[in-house]
């Protein structure tokens, strides 16, 4: 081979190799162009994960002061609830203790009215004072006998005395307490009740009271010449009572609160609101159910006793 042959052949290797190391120049420079853009993408991710975990341990720090003031705040409010408890027990055991102590005497007050009252040795005047004096004295026990039940039933001592009742003479004592009040708004009352009535478990005073307190609340609705009727009902399973009125009845915004606790009507009637309320729970803690009902004319409170200590259907009212 010429020598000007061989130069060439050595010129186009030289030129292929530096085509060749050409093209590895330029991909190197990609690879480190590329690799610089991910050098600076993974720098400012660094300085954001820095930043954030500067304001994290800021917040956390603002928020360890704020757990420690919170704690303060719980420590006092805890505090401040156990202060409370312990007023509100008091409060109880004073309501209790002043409902008891003047029950006894208003009922020894009533008892000697009552006495004087039929006593024919008093002037003809003086028989009618009493009897007002007799009917406010009655109302007096009945409000002490209400404060009682709620204060037994704040401090949790709300028990029953289960004894066999009978509800029919119960009712006719419970209406003939109130004969007097009757009487004296010229109400006429009535009692509808069979024959005979097979007794069921309960405590006497307590259903006794719920009956004084529908009967009452029927004369506080009722004007000279209506008529309160008390049924008593035998349903086989439980027993009905029903209280029942000719008053304005019961406006539809308060048919759902009338039970409720100092609850008085959209009317605000006289009395303490806590009558009905408590003959709510006592029915239920006997496992039954109290309702009220609007009528034409007038209103009807009823409430059913189970005979076996389980719940009664629920009620359906009627027109």
């Amino acid at each position: 081979m010429a020598v000007s042959e061989t130069l060439e052949v050595l010129v186009r290797a030289f030129e292929r190799m530096a085509e060749s190391h050409h093209q590895l120049v330029v991909h190197l420079e990609a690879r480190l162009e590329e690799q610089r853009t991910a050098r600076a993408a993974l720098e400012g991710r660094v300085r954001e994960l820095d930043q954030t975990h500067q304001s994290l341990t800021g917040s956390s720090l603002a928020l360890g002061r704020q757990v420690a003031g919170l704690e303060g705040e719980v420590g006092a409010l805890r505090a401040e609830t156990a202060r409370l408890r312990d007023l509100d027990r008091r409060r109880v055991d004073l309501l209790a203790t002043v409902a008891h102590e003047l029950r006894t005497p208003l009922t020894s007050i009533g008892a000697a009215l009552d006495i004087l009252r039929s006593s024919e040795a008093l002037p003809e005047t003086h028989p009618e004072l009493l009897n007002i004096a007799l009917i406010n004295t009655q109302r007096l026990v009945r409000l002490m006998g209400t404060l009682l039940n709620i204060a037994r039933l704040e401090a949790g001592e709300f028990g029953l005395e289960r004894r066999p009742v009978d509800m029919g003479e119960l009712v006719a004592q419970a209406v003939e307490s109130l004969g007097g009040l009757a009487r004296e708004q010229r109400v006429e009352m009535r009692i509808v009740r069979p024959p005979s009535l097979p007794a069921l478990s309960g405590d006497p005073e307590r259903l006794k009271s719920v009956v004084v307190n529908l009967v009452e609340n029927a004369l506080k609705h009722s004007r000279p010449g209506d008529a309160v009727v008390a049924e008593i009902m035998d349903r086989g399973a439980d027993v009905l009572v029903a209280v029942t009125d000719e008053g304005p009845g019961i406006a539809p915004q308060d048919l759902a609160h009338i039970f409720d606790r100092f609850y008085r009507g959209s009317q605000q009637l006289p009395g303490s609101g806590l009558g009905l309320y408590i003959s709510r729970v006592i029915v239920e803690e006997h496992g039954g159910r109290l309702w009220a009902e609007s009528r034409e004319r007038g209103s009807r409170f009823c409430f059913v006793l189970p005979r076996d200590g389980n719940p009664p259907p629920a009620p359906v009212p009627s027109g």
